[in-house]
């Protein structure tokens, strides 16, 4: 014998409105979103489980220097700029809109890093030798190390290519400075490492 078996009106309306792929159970509060600088673009699900809501989507961020948005069928794109936090909030007809906190960060952290400047073996040149090691937070098809000496760009920066997501890098560099085109006070100097990179495909 058939038995019937009645499915509840609230749950049935939850399955029609939440667009397609994504399930019911999948209706979560939008988390954080963490991008990259200069570019890195992550996408994620949009759902709404309101019957209010109703495409075409729009989207708006609370900083573009930060982040950029914007949404493509039922998938929101989120483009890293500088570094920082911004809001991004999806709307949707008469429903409340989805707020995404997004936090675009550096590809890359410096681990540890030591630079020492001293007189060389030819007076007319200073003795440069730095070391570091960072690691990489996404794959990068290119990243080069750049050292600057009082704000003074040390030349021929060391370039890796083909980094994994994780992978750190050991670079230990030496040489010289003309003193013609630098003038280091030995007593006191300032290093920092900074980089460029381009994002793998």
């Amino acid at each position: 014998m058939w038995h019937r078996r009645s499915i509840p009106l609230a749950v049935a309306m939850v399955a029609l409105t939440c667009e397609t792929p994504v399930t019911p159970a999948q209706c979560s509060r939008p988390s954080t979103i963490t991008t990259y600088s200069q570019g890195y673009e992550i996408d994620r699900n949009i759902c709404f489980e309101s019957a209010d809501a109703t495409p075409p989507y729009t989207t708006r961020s609370s900083d573009s220097d930060v982040a950029t948005a914007s949404v493509r069928g039922n998938r929101l794109f989120v483009i890293g700029g500088e570094t920082g936090d911004a809001t991004v909030t999806v709307s949707a007809g008469q429903a409340d809109a989805l707020t995404y906190p997004v936090v675009t960060l550096d590809p890359w952290t410096q681990e540890s890093f030591a630079c020492t400047v001293a007189e060389d073996e030819d007076p007319e040149f200073y003795k440069v030798d730095y070391e570091a090691v960072v690691s990489v937070q996404v794959d990068l098809a290119e990243l080069s190390l750049l050292v600057y000496i009082d704000n003074h760009l040390v030349p021929h920066p060391h370039t890796v290519e083909n980094l994994k997501k994780g992978q750190e890098v050991a670079v230990f560099v030496g040489g010289g400075l003309n003193k013609k085109a630098y003038d280091i006070d030995l007593d006191d100097y300032d290093c920092t490492l900074h980089a460029h990179w381009i994002y793998a495909p």
